[in-house]
């Protein structure tokens, strides 16, 4: 896991505008123009798309909650991260200046006393805690910094990016009776007071975003001098701003071939150059040797070539470079004659110059930059999670146009069994309290909505969520409900099922089971379910926080889910 806090050099708890700050500081200090190196640049470029991802995460209030929670558990491990700026600072914060520097004895001395003052610390922790516990339950009151993230998106693409969950809860002196729903264990006082939410009601809502039409005229409709793989009638097209001698494009490249190879009738590729001339001295002749290679019919194996052969290329000399350049064209069985004339040429140079002018004109200022259908993505390019942002596209393929009718009996009992790999996984659901949440879940479950989806987040000691077939956690149904929320039913213990949203009172298909009392969640959250078999089996799933793990492990599936009504 990446520490942003130590990339941007702040504390856990920091406000939004020092985030705002220390980001303009730290770009000013990694700024690529301050370096001259090929070695250097490559470094700083490293070095600013850590920030960025740094401020990305930690200025966005939902992807910021998520983030924070995997952290704290981190914090509370032996495994703290390091900094990815100063891969020297070690997790105690220990100057890199000392590293190696101190006497053996003086270490295990320095070791030993830490380890004292850890103990004694730890102590005084497990005291304050107790002393905090004791006078919480004397005054009635519970307190929490458990920060909530159960949305129906993350800033994935742009546009989707939900607002922040507003409820501002109000402190309740006195603790409200609630009911044991589920178990004989004790429950949480409650936090929050909130009065029964009014009856729900349900509206269609689109899938996916609709481009503007200023958007989309920033961006050029696909023409004939595009260079593009798949088919016109593609649902998805995806532009691809690139620079041949950008390292993040060379890794990304070949990932968005492989997507195009796994949708040939679906996905469309538009390949458009971006050279940053400014801090890739030798991207604007890779783009006019790839252009060359096209009129000979071998763009796309020059395109290969150069992004395979990168680290041959990228720090050579102009004329270096060219030379390089013939020689690789004969192993295209190109001639080497014409393509070093078209090389240079008047057409090729003010093609690749206009597409980067292009570029920036629409506002781009990164490469790679991918957009979907005009919509900027600004995720992970794994193909694991580009794949689900293209299925998240095809969703309304499967999804539906209207809120379905009300079949299920209130005075009936419906129980829902998740089939997993692992086990099952068995729910009583609640008819009464929640009607439109259930009748929702139990319309997408007959519908086989869910079958082959995945608990794509799963966080211990907090939640795991589900219920996206495409599990970019961007999917919806084609409808969205308001929350039917009530005082009987809290987030009290574990195994709580409750419908995802924004914060904006809108549900649709993401639902998520709770491994441990959240009371912060309490009356934010439809609950419409418990679990009565199977924690063991859903403590099993593998942990995947897609707002912070580095490396995302391939999430646990939804066999299944089959309802028993009686």
């Amino acid at each position: 896991m990446k520490n942003y806090y130590q990339i941007l050099d702040l504390q856990l708890g920091a406000t939004d505008a020092q985030i705002k700050k220390q980001y303009k500081k730290m770009l000013r200090a990694w700024k690529v123009e301050n370096f001259t190196g090929n070695d250097d640049i490559r470094l700083a470029e490293e070095k600013t798309s850590l920030i960025d991802e740094a401020y990305d995460t930690l200025s966005d209030p939902i992807r910021r909650e998520a983030y924070d929670q995997t952290f704290k558990t981190y914090a509370n491990s032996e495994d703290l991260p390091v900094n990815p700026l100063n891969p020297a600072e070690d997790r105690h914060n220990v100057s890199a200046d000392l590293v190696g520097t101190v006497p053996l004895a003086e270490q295990q001395v320095v070791s030993k006393s830490r380890y004292s003052l850890m103990i004694l610390v730890g102590l005084g922790v497990i005291l304050l805690s107790l002393l905090a516990f004791i006078l919480i339950n004397l005054k009635g009151k519970s307190t929490t910094d458990i920060s909530p993230v159960l949305m129906t998106g993350l800033s994935s693409v742009a546009s989707m990016t939900p607002d922040g969950m507003n409820a501002t809860p109000v402190t309740q002196e006195t603790p409200v009776p609630i009911e044991n729903l589920a178990t004989d264990e004790p429950t949480v006082i409650p936090t929050i007071a909130f009065a029964a939410s009014d009856p729900a009601t349900c509206q269609s809502a689109a899938i996916l975003p609709v481009v503007s039409a200023e958007t989309d005229a920033l961006f050029a409709s696909v023409s004939a001098e595009d260079w593009t793989i798949g088919p016109a009638s593609a649902a998805i097209t995806i532009y691809e701003y690139s620079d041949f001698q950008c390292p993040f494009c060379a890794k990304s490249a070949p990932v968005v071939n492989q997507l195009q190879e796994a949708y040939p009738k679906d996905v469309r590729v538009v390949f458009r150059h971006f050279p940053l001339s400014s801090i890739h001295p030798n991207a604007a002749l890779a783009a006019q040797a790839a252009e060359a290679a096209g009129i000979q019919n071998r763009f796309w194996q020059m395109h290969d070539l150069l992004f395979e052969k990168q680290s041959e290329w990228s720090g050579l000399s102009t004329d270096d470079f060219k030379t390089w350049l013939k020689e690789k064209a004969k192993s295209l069985n190109l001639n080497s004659n014409q393509f070093m004339l078209d090389l240079v040429s008047d057409k090729i140079t003010q093609k690749v110059s206009k597409s980067e002018a292009d570029a920036l004109a629409s506002g781009l200022n990164s490469t790679p930059t991918l957009l979907f259908n005009k919509i900027r993505y600004q995720g992970r390019t794994d193909l694991e999670s580009l794949t689900s942002i293209v299925e998240y596209f095809l969703l309304p393929k499967k999804g539906y146009t209207a809120c379905p009718e009300m079949t299920i009996d209130p005075e009936k009992t419906y129980t829902a069994t998740i089939k997993t790999e692992k086990g099952d996984v068995v729910i009583e659901l609640y008819p009464k309290q929640a009607p439109v949440a259930v009748n929702s879940f139990v319309f997408l479950v007959r519908n086989n909505w869910f079958t082959g989806s995945s608990f794509f987040r799963v966080i211990p000691g907090f939640v795991a969520q589900a219920g996206d077939p495409s599990n970019s956690s961007l999917g919806e149904p084609g409808y969205l409900f308001t929350n039917e929320v009530t005082p009987a039913l809290r987030f009290d213990k574990p195994g709580v099922m409750g419908m995802a949203n924004s914060g904006n009172n809108d549900n649709g298909s993401q639902f998520f089971i709770t491994y441990a009392p959240v009371p912060d969640l309490d009356g934010k959250y439809t609950i419409f379910g418990q679990v009565i078999e199977g924690m063991d089996v859903l403590s099993s799933l593998r942990p995947r926080n897609p707002s912070s793990d580095q490396i995302l492990v391939t999430p646990d599936a939804i066999l299944s889910i089959t309802i028993v009504e009686k």
